[in-house]
């Protein structure tokens, strides 16, 4: 069995040329849940050169441990993490001086 049979749908092709445009050089707005996906989604970010990768979590040890784990992998990354909801932070004197460019919110785990 393949992953496409799982999917119920044809597989979406990315344009990483798109992605690029859309990611490089942006301050970038990763929320939701910090687990693989999470931490996946800010490694693949990375890859695009923002200008920074804000990352807004609601659980303080989770926040820490994908913070540490981004570090440790050396990405180059402009990282602000914010303990924080989505709501409040986007309407928080933080998210007025940061103003994300692109969010990305991670409903998985």
């Amino acid at each position: 069995m393949r992953y496409e049979d799982l999917l119920g749908r044809s597989p979406v092709k990315l344009n990483p040329a798109q992605i690029g445009s859309y990611l490089t050089g942006k301050r970038v707005m990763v929320t939701g849940r910090a687990g693989s996906i999470g931490s996946e989604l800010c490694s693949r970010i990375a890859k695009y050169k923002p200008q920074q990768l804000i990352i807004v979590k609601r659980n303080e040890s989770i926040l820490y441990e994908l913070e540490l784990e981004l570090k440790q992998r050396n990405l180059g990354l402009n990282t602000m993490a914010a303990l924080d909801t989505i709501q409040t932070f986007v309407f928080s004197a933080y998210g007025r001086k940061y103003k994300p460019s692109a969010m990305r919110v991670v409903v998985g785990s």
